[in-house]
């Protein structure tokens, strides 16, 4: 059942299946610090700590800071509480929870499924522990203990220095380091320079392969002193080697408070480690520099120290010896990039200038304890550099030139054409990929996921740096057909559909994979979103170097890289899904799209001509509005009705104009969007969507999915593709010729299987051909919980019938028998799935039976209107849509204390969506209590979303910001509460939308008896407090089984209920127009109401309802009145097993009165009751289910 369920597809447990038992590293052998090879395992412990020993000691002190002058001060004394306040409950709560629960455990065994498992249990521990850390105590061996375990870089390990040590630290450890690194990571970004792009919020490794393509692409632009070069530095050993010293001094430079410093001395500088070796732990070694691999805190401290060397290279730039590398005169210098410990740097081949950076090198080298790796190391120049300029500057550096392509960041630099040599190293990582996997012996469904979850991102980030040649992709894409169709890597077979046709949908005929040529397109969708939105480094030296004075959205292609043309190439797509929100009128008048109809520049005629005074948006408001005049001046009549009539001028605000990506419902970017926008689709078609059937094994669906299609290696469709052979059914006694029809539907074996379960299900098979048949099952009528077993019936028939072929062409006997128990088998084995705590019988009859019989227990929400507190108001509000988008209305109810309405509105509004809706229902309702002078404001919404949008627990769609921003402007006026209630509850102004919109008016009330008047008119009754419940129509029948619901026998009405009826009776005595209507939701004693009814007799159908539990049956006793020949009295109940009504009675008083008695699944429920309703034998009757004041 485990196979069943989770393999074949995208599960921690398939993965596991897959990856196997890795293979632990077993150091038999190793050689020492004298190159000797040592082989017993107690003289491989004893070089193992004795060489970490020697890499985590400090040996020469660092004295000489000056480095460190360049460093400017960033913390300001703002930041500094924020840094070192204790932390809260809920910020360790979230630091805890964000650490990977699934990362090996420390020396205590504890791992963070632990701490989040039991986070309730432990929580208090944690935190004053926590807390003590911060106010000073140092923390224990027990805690700082790590285990190191070394992994291998190299396939042959020959020393340690070939292995690389991972901090296994205890997970409690880690709190404390994920605490630090959120602080960090809090402050402005500015505080490290924009030449760093690891491990910071808002940057990313990618800008740094782009920027690194963009400047080596002009190396053969000479300078004044001569060629550039690029170094590309090695740090050897970059976390083991950083010194304590070095950091602290360069953290207290940059202006961090030495609390906060303490903080992180006590944390790096109290590291203890055993090494492990063949799984045993050995030595317990005190470190005094570096930091843990591995550990969250580390990256953060890494980059903080590196800024003595960006600093340091920065401040050549005002040295006026220093000559950098040969850029576009209007690109900012920029001479080094880095990513953690992976630097480059740029420069001219200028003695002077090499001499400068490698004194700033050796500077940083001598102050932090880093040592670059000149070995592996390496220079690159242009191919036609002279060999006299080449030697010098290997004997400045001391670093060996290599040639092009470099390879940086995983992806390959260059300067030349593009070559497909210069990718084989990744078709290679994924042939590497293939071979692990050889011999798994996996099925159709286990390789599609490996492939669209595993091979199909290995490209992903080489992808969104560089735009690969056509043949690169092609062989990709043939690396995956040819592992999806057989399992033989490197072997070659026939392919039964192409590739592009595999990329489509489900829905569309494909099997949902995606076409490299559609991410790749996707990808740069996104480079071109960064470039427009996001002012960083990258962004910046591509405006200045391709658009100078043009704007990019204009600016032509002249020459550039392939990485510039190509998003050239989406710009016209891609502007026009960019919407730019006005706040401050920061856009672009005439290029940002902020109209939602495109760049004003490419709307207005050539004729007419562009303003070239009118730069911003803002240019053209004055005084907080549209400058009328200025507008038709500068636009056409019709663009200027439409930005004046329908677009809000700006708002005097210092906030930037944001930028929305409009595909996504919350304005960010995604890849996702952006493949869906771009790639080639087909029309959806119901058969491929009922061939997938969730829950079954992903083979047997692209079975039949291949059935379906006819691509299977059957003698009739080999044919067809030039094989001739002599044809033999293996299915039949009698020889016939094969063909896919005869094997799946018309032989006699196929035949006896299908009449078994089709006829059983009462699908008669006469007449129909496979497809058809295979169609019959899906579309029959049947319940909603059969619907799953039926559209799994074919899939499972036709993949029985094939293994029983395969069997039989090899000499293995199969009988028909055998086949309907495995598919009787798989069909169990899903309904089990599904429902785990059901018996699920074996034969397919009893199946059908128990599935078409089976009620599910249900769940019950308690839905309650309440009353305010003293002294509070109470606003419900709503929101109506015909269509998404489509008509839309709002409406609203605003009561008070006792629950008396003050005032209530309904009214249809402009064209928009049911989000849209909701919050203008808001916004106007806080309004109205704003008119009103109301302070203390409960607010109730049916809207979830809505809710966690007001608590900023959930961003907003970008469609609504504007409503959005005002709604929480009106809520920091007043003090709200918000909660949500489920419309049952939230009736009244459900009702009043509606009504907006069937009646195309607005109602305004402001006293309950006018209230009463209108929906009275409408066939509806509601009083103070409102509920909602479910109404039913009763098909000439007294009471309505649960199978008639079922079959579609129930008509569902509107009706609007009040469940504080007894507080207004008076209010209902007075009311004439409430005849023939039913009032429920009573809650007080029905017998004395009964006195009351009586006094309003003839004015109408009412009842009262009251319930007393005997045991397991719930009594109800009903006061009826009624016009007319009472026919019955008629209940149904959702919850019912069974049901009876009593006989009906006149009462001293001459009231009738009946009995319903009916158990319900849960004989203990309190406050079950069933109100009940008769009318004359020509009407139907309505039924109401509530749970006290609950519906």
């Amino acid at each position: 059942m485990l196979w069943f369920k989770d393999g074949d597809r995208n599960t921690k447990f398939f993965h596991a299946q897959v990856n196997g038992r890795r293979k632990r590293l077993k150091l038999s052998r190793i050689q020492n610090s004298l190159g000797n090879w040592i082989e017993e395992d107690h003289l491989i412990a004893e070089e193992t700590i004795s060489f970490y020993k020697d890499q985590f000691t400090e040996s020469v002190v660092p004295k000489d800071f000056d480095i460190l002058n360049h460093v400017p001060s960033m913390v300001d004394r703002d930041q500094h509480e924020r840094l070192t306040v204790l932390p809260s409950n809920e910020k360790l709560k979230r630091a805890v929870m964000g650490l990977n629960e699934d990362s090996a455990g420390g020396p205590d065994g504890f791992t963070g499924a632990f701490y989040q498992t039991c986070w309730e249990i432990i929580e208090e521990d944690v935190v004053q522990m926590v807390k003590a850390f911060f106010c000073g105590q140092r923390l224990p061996k027990s805690v700082t203990h790590t285990n190191l375990i070394l992994l291998p870089k190299k396939k042959e390990v020959m020393t340690f220095a070939d292995m690389r040590p991972i901090s296994l630290s205890n997970f409690v450890n880690k709190i404390f380091s994920r605490v630090i690194h959120e602080r960090l990571v809090e402050l402005p970004p500015n505080i490290i320079s924009e030449e760093q792009t690891g491990f910071m919020k808002g940057r990313s490794i990618v800008e740094n392969v782009l920027l690194t393509q963009e400047i080596i692409t002009d190396i053969r632009l000479r300078t004044k002193a001569g060629p550039n070069i690029v170094i590309k530095l090695d740090m050897e050993k970059a976390y083991d080697r950083l010194s304590w010293l070095f950091l602290t001094k360069i953290v207290r430079k940059m202006g961090f408070p030495e609390a906060f410093i303490g903080l992180i001395f006590d944390l790096i500088g109290n590291n203890w480690y055993s090494v492990l070796i063949n799984g045993q732990p050995n030595g317990f070694l005190k470190s005094s520099r570096g930091f843990k691999q591995g550990d969250p805190l580390s990256p953060t401290l890494f980059i903080l120290a590196a800024e003595a060397l960006s600093w340091g290279l920065n401040s050549l730039h005002t040295n006026l010896y220093f000559c950098g590398f040969g850029m576009p005169k209007w690109s900012p210098k920029i001479n080094h990039l880095s990513y953690a410990d992976d630097t480059i740097i740029f420069c001219s081949s200028d003695e002077t200038s090499l001499r400068l950076v490698m004194e700033v090198l050796q500077a940083y080298e001598s102050s932090s304890g880093q040592l670059a790796n000149k070995t592996k190391s390496a220079t690159y120049m242009h191919h036609l550099t002279d060999n006299e300029v080449i030697n010098k500057v290997e004997r400045i550096t001391g670093i060996q030139r290599q040639g092009f392509p470099m390879t940086y960041l995983g992806c390959p630099i260059f300067y030349a054409r593009r070559k497909g040599d210069y990718y084989q190293g990744l078709i290679t990582k994924v042939m590497d990929k293939l071979q692990s996997w050889k011999g798994k012996l996996l099925s159709v469904g286990g390789r599609a996921v490996l492939i669209a979850n595993v091979l199909q991102s290995i490209p992903i980030h080489m992808l969104s740096v560089v735009n690969p040649p056509n043949y690169v992709i092609n062989k990709l894409h043939n690396i995956f057909a040819n592992f999806l169709w057989s399992s033989n890597v490197g072997g070659s077979t026939r392919y039964w559909a192409s590739w592009t046709n595999l990329c489509m949908l489900f829905d569309e005929g494909g099997i949902g994979f995606r076409s490299l040529y559609d991410i790749s397109k996707a990808l740069f969708y996104k480079l071109w979103w960064n470039f427009r939105t996001k002012p960083t480094l990258w962004s910046a030296f591509i405006c200045q170097k391709y658009c100078k004075k043009l704007n990019a959205v204009i600016v032509p292609w002249k020459c550039g890289s392939r990485v510039w043309r190509k998003m050239l190439e989406f710009r016209d797509l891609i502007e026009h899904q960019i919407y730019w929100k006005l706040r401050m009128g920061s856009a672009q008048f005439w290029f940002d799209n902020w109209t939602e109809m495109g760049a004003l520049y490419f709307q207005v005629p050539t004729e007419f001509g562009i303003d070239e005074d009118i730069h911003n948006v803002n240019d053209l408001v004055e005084n907080g509005m549209w400058n009328v005049d200025k507008s038709f001046e500068s636009l056409p009549e019709d663009l200027a009705n439409h930005i004046v009539q329908n677009i809000r001028p700006p708002t005097e605000s210092s906030q930037l104009d944001t930028p929305f990506w409009m595909l996504e419902t919350r304005g960010h970017f995604t890849v996702k969007s952006a493949w869906n926008y771009l790639r080639r689709r087909d029309n959806p078609k119901l058969a491929y969507k009922m061939i997938w059937v969730k829950g079954l094994p992903f083979k047997i669906s692209f079975f039949l999915w291949k059935v379906w299609k006819a691509k299977l290696p059957l003698d009739d469709l080999l044919r067809k593709i030039g094989y001739s052979m002599p044809s033999k059914c293996w299915c039949c006694a009698d020889p016939k010729e094969e063909s896919l029809v005869h094997l799946f539907f018309t032989s006699n074996a196929a035949r006896s299987v299908w009449s078994y379960f089709l006829r059983r299900a009462g699908i008669a098979l006469d007449g129909l051909s496979l497809h058809q048949a295979i169609t019959k099952c899906w579309t029959t009528p049947v319940v909603p919980r059969l619907k799953p077993v039926l559209q799994a019936l074919p899939a499972c028939i036709v993949w029985e019938l094939w293994k029983r072929r395969n069997s039989l062409k090899y000499g293995e006997a199969v009988s028909v028998s055998r086949v309907i128990y495995q598919v009787s088998s798989t069909l169990q084995a899903l309904v089990q799935m599904k429902k785990p705590r059901l018996h699920v019988p074996h034969k397919w009859l009893d199946l059908l039976t128990m599935m078409e019989q089976y009620t599910p227990r249900m769940k019950y929400d308690k839905v309650l209107w309440e009353f305010p507190s003293r002294g509070w108001i109470k606003v419900n509000t709503d929101g109506a849509c015909r269509g998404n988008p489509g008509r839309s209305s709002i409406g609203f109810c605003i009561r008070d204390e006792a629950g008396d309405l003050i005032y209530a509105e309904g009214r249809e509004i402009s064209e928009g969506t049911n989000n849209e809706s909701e919050v203008v229902a808001i916004v106007e309702a806080l309004r109205m209590c704003k008119i009103f002078n109301y302070g203390w404001i409960w607010l109730q919404t049916d809207s979830l979303l809505l809710k966690n949008i007001i608590e900023e627990s959930w961003k907003p769609p970008w469609y609504i910001t504007e409503h959005v921003e005002e709604m929480l402007r009106l809520k920091e006026q007043s003090n709200i509460k918000v909660t949500h209630i489920f419309r049952e509850g939230n009736t009244l102004a459900d009702h009043l939308a509606n009504y907006a919109l069937d009646e195309g008016n607005t109602e305004c009330h402001g006293t309950h008896y006018e209230l009463k008047s209108f929906v009275a008119d409408s066939k509806f009754v509601i009083f103070g407090q409102i509920t909602a419940v479910i109404v039913g129509t009763l098909v000439s029948k007294a009471v309505l089984e649960q199978r008639d619901i079922e079959l579609g026998r129930q008509k569902i009405h509107s009706i609007v209920l009040s469940n504080d009826v007894w507080a207004r009776l008076k209010e209902l005595e007075r009311n004439s127009k409430c005849s023939n209507t039913l009032i429920c939701g009573l809650q007080w004693p029905v017998f004395s109401l009964a006195r009351f009814l009586q006094s309003i007799r003839g004015q109408g159908d009412i009842i009262g309802t009251h319930n007393r539990q005997h045991g397991g049956i719930h009594v109800i006793q009903g006061v009826v009145h009624v016009n007319g020949n009472l026919q019955s009295i008629c209940s149904h109940c959702c919850l019912m097993q069974a049901c009876s009504l009593g006989p009906i009675r006149k009462d001293s008083m001459g009231i009738c009165i009946g009995t319903i008695s009916w158990t319900t699944m849960e004989d203990s429920r309190e406050g079950a009751a069933c109100h009940c309703w008769a009318r004359s034998s020509r009407e139907k009757a309505r039924y109401i289910f509530s749970n006290g004041q609950s519906n």
